[in-house]
């Protein structure tokens, strides 16, 4: 294993001994590199968001910015469109790429206005990992206890959204009868978590987890409430699934490929009391909660499973 920049990368292809480079978050320092072996090697690009989203995916962000970081936003989303076009407009044989869902695809391909035949492109999930994210059976009563661990550094993972329906559930008779856990941390932890403080049944906890550390928070809470804004899969919200709690998401970006009703409660987006609304739902219907929880681990097993992840990379790599 080694650490270097574009030098070293150049450096140890001339050597000829590797026929195939694996890439994540592609730009064009590192394309510049590659183009000049690409008649010789397999270059297999995994796709991720930053590295290829316009800005106007993101304007969401820009409240918090000012005019002159909104210009250099812009600037650099630009040399991204034009890095992209010269990289697909006529793409080499030997160049694949790998995105994490259909929807992610067809949303950064069409912003950008190109398109890729099928033997040009995989679609692969993340994998979620069963034997961390175990399924444990729910009793009814953890559906009053509710987790939420999201990072803080962006407004695309709507906390703000979560923070205020517990403010919307606060104004009901059973509000004292439930839970909350807020985790994570971020620039923008301390603003979004502070109305939550006047809470007594409210835990704010500032800090990031390791994947044991999640799973022993996820044994311990029932129902995970996880809105977005943008969502190429949405891998927290997965591993919680796995380990049998039930989601509470919003249909918006990748989601709708991932979960719907049947195994998970979907609302519709920037509305806090849809997801105030779910809360109270399963509250007052444990069986569903029971079943939703079975349902939603099941989801994950067949969909982001060893099978339809890792295998199917180590087959791409492999070919």
């Amino acid at each position: 294993m080694a650490s270097g920049d574009a030098t070293l990368l150049e450096n140890t292809l001339k050597m000829g001994h590797y026929d195939k480079v694996l890439v994540h978050m592609i730009d064009s320092n590192m394309w510049s590199v590659l183009e000049k072996f690409i008649d010789k090697i397999k270059v297999i690009v995994w796709v991720h968001g930053a590295e290829i989203q316009v800005w106007q995916r993101r304007a969401y962000e820009f409240e918090r910015l000012s005019s002159d970081e909104i210009a250099r936003q812009k600037k650099l989303s630009a040399n991204r469109v034009k890095f992209w076009h010269k990289l697909l407009e006529n793409p080499h044989q030997n160049l694949h790429l790998v995105f994490v869902s259909e929807y992610f695809k067809d949303e950064s391909l069409g912003d950008l206005g190109l398109s890729l035949s099928k033997d040009r492109y995989s679609i692969i999930h993340n994998y979620i990992d069963e034997n961390i994210f175990k399924y444990q059976e729910k009793s009814e009563n953890l559906r009053t206890k509710i987790l939420t661990i999201r990072p803080y550094h962006s407004r695309k993972y709507a906390n703000d959204m979560a923070v205020k329906a517990v403010q919307i559930l606060f104004t009901k008779p059973f509000f004292k009868d439930l839970e909350f856990c807020f985790v994570g941390d971020g620039e923008l932890f301390d603003d979004t978590t502070k109305p939550l403080k006047e809470f007594s049944n409210v835990k704010i906890e500032k800090k990031f987890l390791t994947q044991e550390e999640i799973k022993s928070y996820h044994d311990n809470y029932g129902i995970f409430l996880t809105p977005t804004r943008m969502d190429s899969q949405g891998v927290s919200r997965d591993e919680a699934m796995s380990s049998g709690l039930v989601a509470i998401t919003t249909n918006v970006a990748a989601i709708p490929e991932f979960v719907d009703n049947s195994c998970a409660i979907v609302v519709e987006p920037e509305n806090p009391k849809a997801l105030a609304d779910a809360i109270e739902y399963l509250y007052h219907n444990p069986k569903a909660f029971l079943k939703l929880s079975k349902a939603g681990s099941n989801r994950v097993k067949s969909q982001s499973g060893f099978n339809q992840t890792i295998l199917k990379e180590m087959e791409l790599i492999s070919e």
